[in-house]
């Protein structure tokens, strides 16, 4: 029951951004337990989490598919077809378990969401493609994006490469991911300019939880996967320079340029927030093992994080909302501390029983 069985070959470092980034997301959901009775949680800034799961998926898929461009295991429609069957296993059964698991909740009032609100759009990942997301399995949004491109830009990397063989593998693919950085950055400026004054609800409901706008945060850390795998000792060496680099652009980014003026808001504001998280990823990758309790805790964490995101907000955080009143302190504390447990605890039981033994059909087909 408590042993989680995984590779062994892990990068420490990956490990630990991972398990931040679903960390800063399930504590910046669940503040909204705590702020009636403490109001200064309201004021809490914490990493976005979200952001680094982009970087980090484009990232590790950029080096699982220049490896294979490298090899040249990733040339024919069957080999995309591969790619996606390996990426499927991985990632739609724990989507459709929780999908499903929602809508009953919904449709028996067990938890805060309106069944109505669901559609079969959310069958084929297009709830948010190129519209305004609403609500209903909140998490979903950010899978959305990444299904997207799972399926849009390994395919475009296979077409576009038969062109312009004059040039190298390694400028040819450059210029596929920065095609697939530019065009949806021209569309936040192109929407900017014609929608000048959004609120940022508005904002977030319209730009930044939809496909076709966020593309070009993944596409972030596909253009880092590409620097190390063809510039490997330059990715290495300027890992700490990189690091504080992104450190100083985020901070900046985030405190000041996010009031700079609604147009950078609503255009470059995610796109440099993408780079700033992405400059991260070379210190972290440079950490390749560890041992002791944090090592144990970072990596444990890592491995259970796709369960803990789909299943924290709209099944355990949403329940809490639907029956728990958190405006006296016993009941906030007590509700917090469930909503950490059952979290945890559930995401555990899904990895061990559920999401593992999926993935590692994979293998098998």
């Amino acid at each position: 029951m408590f042993n989680l069985h995984y590779k062994q070959n892990r990068i420490y470092g990956l490990d630990i951004f991972r398990a931040i980034a679903i960390l800063t997301v399930v504590i910046g959901h669940g503040l909204v337990i705590l702020k009636t009775v403490f109001p200064a949680t309201s004021r809490v800034v914490l990493p976005n989490g979200v952001e680094m799961f982009f970087v980090l998926s484009g990232f590790l898929i950029g080096q699982l598919i220049f490896k294979k461009l490298g090899n040249g295991n990733f040339s024919s429609w069957n080999d995309l077809v591969r790619f996606w069957k390996f990426r499927w296993f991985r990632t739609l059964p724990n989507y459709y378990l929780i999908l499903a698991i929602d809508v009953l909740l919904a449709f028996f009032h067990i938890n805060n969401q309106n069944v109505h609100n669901f559609s079969w759009k959310f069958l084929f990942f297009i709830q948010n493609f190129a519209w305004s997301f609403r609500g209903f399995f909140p998490e979903s949004w950010s899978l959305s994006v990444e299904e997207w491109f799972y399926l849009l830009f390994p395919a475009a990397l296979i077409l576009l490469l038969h062109f312009g063989k004059q040039f190298s593998l390694k400028w040819r693919s450059l210029a596929i991911v920065l095609l697939f950085i530019a065009v949806p950055l021209t569309l936040k400026f192109l929407h900017a300019y014609e929608v000048p004054d959004m609120d940022k609800f508005t904002w977030g409901q319209e730009i930044r939880k939809v496909v076709i706008y966020r593309l070009d945060s993944i596409i972030i850390g596909v253009l880092f996967a590409w620097f190390k795998h063809f510039y490997g000792a330059k990715f290495s060496n300027w890992r700490y320079m990189l690091f504080f680099i992104g450190l100083v652009i985020n901070v900046i980014n985030r405190s000041f340029f996010v009031d700079l003026s609604p147009f950078y808001f609503q255009s470059a504001y995610l796109v440099v927030n993408g780079i700033a998280m992405a400059m991260l990823i070379p210190f972290f990758d440079g950490i390749k093992s560890g041992s002791g309790f944090f090592y144990r805790t970072f990596t444990y964490i890592s491995i259970i994080s796709y369960a803990m995101y789909v299943v924290h907000f709209s099944i355990v955080l949403s329940i809490l909302l639907r029956w728990v009143d958190f405006d006296t302190m016993p009941n906030a504390l007590l509700a917090y501390a469930s909503y950490w447990l059952v979290t945890i605890v559930l995401s555990h039981v899904i990895y061990k029983y559920y999401e593992k033994p999926m993935t590692d059909l994979r293998e098998k087909v």
